[in-house]
């Protein structure tokens, strides 16, 4: 998967996260039965993130296969707040596949937040496959928000800013 970021002045970033089979991370953390909501701070493959997820800060810019994350009582700085699917076919490029998921997590972003994307004072990322991640069956892309001046606790879902 490749992960992007949108700025305020609507560019996106790409970052490309290096996929590998080390089993250095946990596949099936503990989360709470009724929520889903992570218990303990753990980490993820990009391929286990849920929507509702927690993320503390990774490094823009270097490869990962895996990311922090942590209950979102928990000081964080993303959460994932929209999956979606890419349609089946020819990988469509690096910058067809993130111009498809800024688009996809713009659209998403004020049913979440509750204003749309170019009035909020948030912001949001993507994590969308990549010609590799394509070819093992990867069409997930995870849009995920951010608040750029300050760690989150809790949710940012309906905050209307």
């Amino acid at each position: 998967m490749r992960h992007g970021h949108a700025a305020l002045s609507a560019t996106a970033v790409l970052v490309a996260l290096t996929l590998t089979g080390c089993s250095l991370f946990n596949s099936d953390p503990p989360r709470d039965p009724d929520t889903g909501e992570l218990l303990e701070p753990t980490e993820l493959n990009v391929f286990d993130l849920q929507v509702g997820d927690c993320l503390d800060e990774f490094a823009e810019g270097t490869d990962v296969s895996t990311v922090q994350a942590v209950p979102c009582s928990h000081p964080h700085s993303d959460e994932v707040y929209l999956a979606t699917q890419m349609e089946d076919g020819a990988f469509p490029g690096a910058e067809e596949a993130g111009e498809f998921a800024e688009q996809a997590c713009a659209a998403g972003f004020a049913e979440f937040v509750g204003i749309p994307w170019e009035e909020s004072e948030l912001d949001f990322g993507f994590f969308n496959p990549t010609e590799a991640s394509w070819t093992d069956g990867d069409r997930e892309v995870l849009c995920t928000i951010t608040d750029p001046q300050a760690k989150i606790t809790g949710t940012l879902a309906g905050v209307n800013r």
